[in-house]
């Protein structure tokens, strides 16, 4: 049996791979190194669920007391 290298491995993952120099590279980043949000929109759901869930659980604790 011969042993063929393919670049992809897989037909579905085509678009995350390249050839270099003879060889399969794969893509490093999902999203080619951009940012999908800026730092605000990042900072403001990180900081918007933790608020959410410290009154959430406030909430909680003070009505079972």
């Amino acid at each position: 049996m011969a042993s063929s290298s393919q670049c992809p491995p897989f037909e579905f993952s085509s678009k995350y791979y390249h050839e270099n120099g003879g060889g399969c590279v794969r893509q490093a980043s999902f999203f080619e190194g951009k940012p999908v949000l800026n730092q605000g929109v990042g900072y403001s759901i990180i900081l918007g669920f933790g608020a959410f869930f410290a009154l959430f659980t406030s909430f909680l604790v003070s009505n079972h007391s």
